[in-house]
């Protein structure tokens, strides 16, 4: 992740994806970024996720320092990839977290 504890960027990580997105760009394909691809810190499911309202400026922060870092090599940033598929996974059929079948 590049997000492992609350706050702190994995500046190595984070580095080696501007220099992917530089280069995939230098060879004439056109870069696209995902910021969330149903995988998330563990810190961020234990305090409640997306369930949250208070969560959101966790994630805002995150995608703000991923786009500054990224946005001149890219242009094109999705927020999640397939949003349907955690909701319908955690809460419908129980096999992404928060695992809940039927329990909204």
């Amino acid at each position: 992740h590049l997000e492992a504890t609350p706050g702190t960027i994995d500046e190595i990580a984070l580095q080696h994806y501007v220099e992917a997105a530089a280069y995939i760009k230098s060879r004439g394909i056109v870069p696209i970024i995902t910021l969330h691809h149903f995988v998330e810190p563990l810190w961020f499911t234990q305090m409640g996720g997306f369930e949250k309202t208070k969560n959101i400026d966790y994630f805002f922060r995150f995608c703000r320092q991923v786009y500054d870092a990224l946005c001149e090599h890219v242009d094109v940033i999705v927020t999640f990839n397939e949003p349907a598929v955690p909701p319908t996974m955690g809460l419908v059929l129980g096999d992404f977290p928060p695992n809940r079948i039927g329990r909204f």
